[in-house]
């Protein structure tokens, strides 16, 4: 049950952290169709991974019984994969979302290093 709902999991993770960035961001309209477009990739995102990871064999319950007369998709380690690398890849993006805005405050280059910094250790 974890591999079916670990990418609706973290979708809700993201797009909570996305509408958290819109909220103190929304005045400004680029980050306003940013987060919008960025929200719905992410559903999209893990639609699929759930769809797919749910009818990956045929029968479906074939993942859980191979007993039974079925088969799994080909590829699967790749496709996988590939979701993964689009999740690495949504990370980096709403990590790197703020950032911008930190560097045009009016505050001297050591402040806006550190602010940076500070918002960046959600990477760790």
């Amino acid at each position: 049950m974890i591999q079916k709902f670990w990418a609706p999991s973290m979708a809700f993770v993201k797009i909570s952290i996305v509408v958290f960035i819109k909220r103190l961001f929304g005045s400004i309209r680029a980050y306003t169709i940013i987060s919008y477009c960025l929200m719905v990739f992410i559903a999209l995102w893990a639609i699929t991974a759930l769809l797919v990871n749910t009818f990956q064999c045929t029968p479906v319950q074939y993942y859980y019984d191979k007993d039974l007369d079925g088969h799994c998709m080909k590829g699967q380690v790749k496709f996988f994969q590939t979701m993964g690398s689009i999740a690495l890849i949504e990370d980096v993006i709403i990590l790197c979302l703020p950032l911008p805005v930190f560097w045009n405050l009016k505050i001297n280059a050591r402040q806006k290093i550190a602010l940076m910094i500070v918002f960046s250790l959600g990477g760790l």
